[in-house]
Order: C-alpha cells, then structure tokens, then sequence
C-alpha cells in the first residue's frame, strides 16, 4: 500500500464529501482561516506516517488474534522537529484500532503568503505546542478506514507568534472515513467534524478545505 496522506485522502473530492456546511453562529473568515491551518498540523503528522503503521493495522484487524495484541503500553514510532508520535493498538467496542498520539513540543508551524498573482510572497511561521489524537480502524466488510481526530481539554494547540499568535485550537469528533481500494485515487468517502478556534466551534465545511488547499498550494 502507498503511503497514505490525509492531504490526498481530503483534498481530491473533499468539497464535494464534505458531509457538513455550516455552524452554530457566525465563523469569521479569521476562524475558517485559522481552522485549516490546524487542519494542516494533522496533514503534516499523518503524512510524516510510514505506510507500514497502516499496513499493519489492517494485518492486525484480519488477523484471528488481532485483538489479544491490544495493550495498554505505547511504543514511539518517531520523533523529530517538534513532533513525537506513539502509537498502541486499542479496541473499540468490538473492532481493533490503532491510536496515534502526536505531541507538539516547540513546533514550527509555516503557513506560505501569496500575492493577487499566486506569487509566494513569504511564510507566516508560528510555534505550536499541544497534542492531539488520532485513532485509526479498518472495517473489514466495507473496506474503510476511519480515522476520528480528537484533543483533550488542557491540551489544546496553543500557537505563539505570527498571525495565529494566541490562537488555542482543538478538535472535536473530526472524522475522515476512506475506501482502500480507492487510496490511489484520493476519494474520500466522508468528512466531518468540528474544529474549536479558542473554544468557539466551527464546523468543517467546503470553504475551510479550500482555504486548506490554498495553503498547501493544491
């Protein structure tokens, strides 16, 4: 299996996926800004991901004895640039999962600036501390990943500097379901969620992943 990158996973047909429009009151473009911003620190975790993690969890979920490999412990699968990630097989309910843990400690976070032309014309760069979780499962019968991104209260993405200085970020149910036999091709089965910009909820809609797609240069 290729390396799987929520950013092909999400961006392909995501405007079209996307499951839900709008919010309870009124998201500023500062917020919906600031939403895919956040978006792109859980790109950049899961696109720093071996394809064998997830090579392995479908192993695992196949196999008879995948859930007697759940464990409590957390073994580190890397940690550079600010960004340390572990991971643990867990069960939910039933079904096998493997939790992600990405911890943020000093991490540069660079966002690039565009001229009216498209011309880059510098970087906005700021620190973010904080973690986030992701857990990920494969359901057997419709060949489907979902993966469910959450951050805990206290924890929060905390950024410092540049446009987003102060800004705390966190998220809620965010939820990517994908078809396997579709990963080349980036289709996207589902999205939804909430994104939380100093605690004010705001649900993912079409215009946040544009804007995500404009900062990544998609």
């Amino acid at each position: 299996m290729k390396k799987i990158s929520l950013l092909i996973i999400a961006l392909s047909l995501l405007i079209f996926a996307c499951e839900s429009t709008s919010s309870d009151g009124i998201v500023s473009d500062v917020q919906k800004s600031d939403g895919a911003a956040g978006l792109k620190i859980v790109a950049d975790g899961m696109n720093s991901l071996d394809a064998s993690v997830i090579d392995g969890l479908i192993t695992d979920t196949k196999a008879e004895t995948a859930a007697s490999k759940a464990d409590l412990s957390e073994i580190q699968l890397q940690d550079k640039d600010g960004m340390k990630i572990t991971s643990k097989l867990v069960l939910k309910g039933t079904k096998l999962g493997l939790q992600l843990r990405f911890t943020l400690t000093e991490y540069k976070s660079e966002i690039p600036l565009y001229d009216a032309s498209g011309n880059q014309t510098g970087t906005d760069t700021s620190i973010v501390n904080g973690e986030f979780i992701a857990v990920m499962s494969y359901d057997i019968l419709s060949s489907k990943i979902i993966i469910l991104v959450d951050t805990t209260d206290g924890k929060e993405l905390v950024f410092t500097g540049g446009s987003m200085d102060g800004v705390k970020l966190g998220f809620d149910k965010l939820e990517m379901a994908f078809s396997t036999s579709q990963i080349n091709l980036g289709s996207p089965v589902s999205v939804k969620g909430t994104v939380k910009i100093n605690d004010f909820p705001v649900v993912i809609d079409s215009e946040m992943i544009e804007l995500l797609m404009g900062i990544m240069g998609i």
